[in-house]
């Protein structure tokens, strides 16, 4: 399971019968979806990454964060490779949002998070939302193997990745996806200390 993977059961969820709901709900969805990729096996030519990668225009909407963050993080309650530690802000943020897009940023950084745990330890994820002065800004932190400087600045590009069975698309549609909701990221990472994303949206 790698970030494209999860991306592309959530788009092609839609045809599901059964998981789309009119209510704006959009858990059962995921989850749904979570399990489905785990079962089934992709491939996707390479042809094809660049089409994939290009996301539809984003639906903004408000979105109050502490809630979507909630949700998402609630999907990898049963993850077997790590711990997430939700830390959620004491009062409400609100952003102008597309919520399939920040859910599909959010999930694939997790995602990332989780498999960088090293053999036979399990990683722990911390994820936190505050507000700072006129921003929402959510980190996203791992305590696994980290990053190697001289792939820092190809971590965000299609088609690359580290992993044996990794896509290259997980990060590259998080960046895109953070500027099309005309947000910024930013990353940190320490080889055997782990990695962390910090993003940041206008608050509303």
């Amino acid at each position: 399971l790698d970030g494209m993977s999860l991306a592309l059961i959530y788009e092609d969820g839609k045809l599901v019968r059964g998981v789309t709901r009119g209510d704006g709900s959009v858990g059962e969805y995921v989850t749904l979806n979570v399990r489905t990729v785990r079962s089934i096996p992709l491939s996707i030519p390479k042809a094809s990454f660049s089409t994939f990668a290009r996301l539809p225009a984003p639906e903004m909407i408000r979105i109050e964060l502490n809630q979507l963050l909630k949700r998402v993080i609630d999907l990898y309650s049963t993850d077997t490779t790590g711990k997430i530690v939700w830390q959620p802000s004491q009062d409400s943020v609100e952003v102008m949002g597309d919520e399939q897009l920040l859910i599909r940023i959010v999930s694939n950084i997790i995602l990332n998070a989780l498999q960088s745990a090293e053999a036979n330890e399990a990683v722990i994820v911390q994820v936190n939302l505050k507000k700072e002065q006129q921003q929402a800004v959510i980190t996203i932190q791992d305590n696994g193997g980290g990053i190697l400087p001289e792939l820092m600045d190809k971590i965000f590009l299609p088609n690359f990745t580290t992993k044996r069975s990794g896509s290259g698309l997980g990060l590259a549609v998080v960046k895109q996806g953070v500027e099309q909701s005309e947000g910024s990221i930013e990353i940190e990472s320490d080889v055997n200390r782990g990695t962390k994303f910090t993003i940041r949206f206008d608050a509303v």
